[in-house]
């Protein structure tokens, strides 16, 4: 099956890509090429916002679980997943809102859980695209427990800690 697929894989990645992502269920072979394909257009590909925009109407779950994994594999990320956000009609919303859909015990998963929207929004507010203290006192008031507020220590702890990591190599400017 693989040797088949190789052509449209080069010739038409984002036609291929597109019927991946509305297939139901879970195959190995279907996520094997979902691991091969999404990189590619979750980075800056011509096609990129094109492609996004007909997996956010096919597969939100999707493009959700991809803008969360380029966030685990490193903050330097933050700033495209934004960008992709902002491209996707009411993504930004969905992502922010993902952390109060928990309904854990409160363990450290959860806690990370939360961490990424924290620190998206903490970017969208940056850049004027969301007032954060609206959804911070939104999320306060729909998530269950106080994980969303211990989320938000944590998130708070670890930037002071990368700030005093700074200051002491002297990048502060």
């Amino acid at each position: 099956p693989r040797r088949v697929l190789k052509k449209p894989m080069e010739s038409c990645p984002e036609r291929l890509l597109c019927g991946l992502a509305e297939v139901k269920g879970s195959y190995p072979l279907v996520e094997e090429l979902l691991e091969s394909l999404m990189p590619t257009f979750c980075g800056k590909h011509d096609n990129s916002q094109v492609v996004l925009e007909r997996l956010w109407k096919t597969n939100k779950d999707l493009v959700c679980k991809w803008m969360v994994r380029l966030y685990r594999e490193g903050r330097h990320n933050l700033p495209r997943i934004l960008d992709i956000a902002q491209e996707l009609k009411d993504s930004l919303t969905v992502i922010l809102d993902a952390g109060s859909k928990n309904n854990g015990d409160g363990s450290a998963l959860e806690l990370e859980h939360f961490i990424f929207p924290i620190d998206l929004a903490t970017l969208a507010a940056k850049r004027d695209i969301l007032n954060l203290d609206r959804w911070l006192i939104r999320m306060l008031t729909i998530a269950e427990g106080d994980v969303f507020v211990r989320a938000c220590i944590q998130f708070i702890t670890d930037n002071m800690k990368r700030a005093a990591k700074k200051a002491r190599r002297g990048n502060v400017r």
